[in-house]
């Protein structure tokens, strides 16, 4: 069974802060929580071939091959790794089937907020 994890951009900071970076969550009403932070992304439970955990909107890369986005696929009720312009719902495999021995042969290389030139040059 996969950790569960997530994470979220703190607007003030410019910053990526997990659960454990805020100390105890209960401390931030909702509406803080809302106002305070933008982007949450969950955790996939794998991590990449440097052994940095992939979250939903990582861009990820297999060699030289063209970059992927890990996105939700509703059909599987998990994440998928989606290469730009394809519906998630179009695709047969989920980050569930991918596994951590080919998960560790892929590389986070951004996200989708912070790096989002990463999928244009890859559409061109």
């Amino acid at each position: 069974m996969r950790e569960i994890k997530f994470k979220a951009r703190d607007i003030d900071l410019g910053e990526w802060k997990t659960f454990e970076d805020l100390g105890h969550i209960a401390v931030y009403t909702p509406f803080e929580i809302r106002e305070q932070f933008e982007h949450w992304r969950q955790y996939t439970g794998l991590k990449d071939k440097n052994g940095v955990e992939i979250y939903g909107g990582d861009i990820l890369c297999l060699g030289q091959s063209e970059p992927g986005v890990v996105t939700w696929c509703d059909w599987a009720t998990g994440f998928a790794w989606v290469h730009p312009g394809i519906d998630p719902d179009d695709i047969d495999m989920s980050m569930d089937g991918v596994g951590t021995f080919e998960a560790k042969q892929l590389e986070v290389i951004g996200n989708i907020w912070e790096h989002p030139e990463l999928l244009e040059e890859a559409k061109t």
